[in-house]
């Protein structure tokens, strides 16, 4: 009865475990994915304003 409570304690400690490093990889993942999104953003505005700055459109668009 012993082992079984002791193989218990050792089981619930690495489903906890798992679930510890699962939530780590997620906040990881997340934040790896806003990184790419911010740097997206900032390309995008870079375009906006190299765009206003060389055509007409580009002052159109704005307008809108």
């Amino acid at each position: 009865m012993n082992q079984l409570i002791k193989m218990d304690e050792e089981y619930r400690k690495w489903i906890e475990d798992i679930g510890k490093r699962y939530k780590q990889r997620q906040i990881k993942a997340s934040v790896s994915v806003n990184q790419e999104m911010i740097g997206f953003y900032w390309s995008i505005g870079r375009d906006i304003v190299e765009k206003s700055a060389e055509s007409k459109w580009a002052v159109d668009f704005l307008l809108i």
